[in-house]
């Protein structure tokens, strides 16, 4: 039977903070780093007619921006330029090149996409496609004593018994 001795947890939880910590600063401070890629924050919105697309990109310029945009994802790539780093602290600010591929969640009209960059937030308006949009259809009920007007979903219309056949039984 094997037993399970921790010894001094804190001194280990310690020196494992110190090198994350170590390991971190290096990764700020090293030059390798500006050439690394980093991804720019996001927050999706679906309402019944578009998908609403917001990033986060302080410090980039509208004319660094390489936005494409498909009927199922976007792709936005660019650029936030390095600052001077005489005199710099150390900084967590990632700049540099940086990319972004981000998937539908349906497909939208990408020939009616509407932007707006306002305080270094983009916004993408994108028009779902109108076979993807939910429907509803006003469907007239009369009866003997009143007519009246109701909203019926397509998908709970259903066919006549008559209607329905199954063209590949035999």
């Amino acid at each position: 039977m094997s037993t399970l001795i921790l010894s001094a947890p804190q001194q280990k939880k310690a020196l494992l903070r110190h090198q994350l910590n170590r390991l971190l600063n290096d990764v700020g401070t090293n030059p390798k780093a500006a050439d690394m890629t980093w991804t720019p924050a996001m927050e999706m919105l679906t309402t019944s007619t578009a998908v609403i697309l917001r990033l986060e990109l302080p410090g980039v310029k509208g004319k660094d921006l390489d936005l494409q945009v498909t009927r199922t994802a976007v792709l936005i790539a660019g650029d936030r330029p390095t600052n001077p780093t005489e005199g710099r602290w150390p900084s967590e600010i990632r700049y540099g090149k940086f990319r972004r591929l981000i998937t539908l969640p349906v497909p939208v009209d990408n020939t009616q996409v509407q932007t707006e960059f306002n305080n270094g937030i983009l916004t993408l308006t994108l028009p779902k496609l109108a076979a993807v949009r939910p429907e509803v259809v006003k469907v007239k009920v009369s009866s003997a004593s009143s007519t009246r007007e109701t909203e019926v979903a397509p998908a709970a219309v259903t066919e006549p018994d008559e209607l329905k056949t199954d063209l590949w039984a035999a």
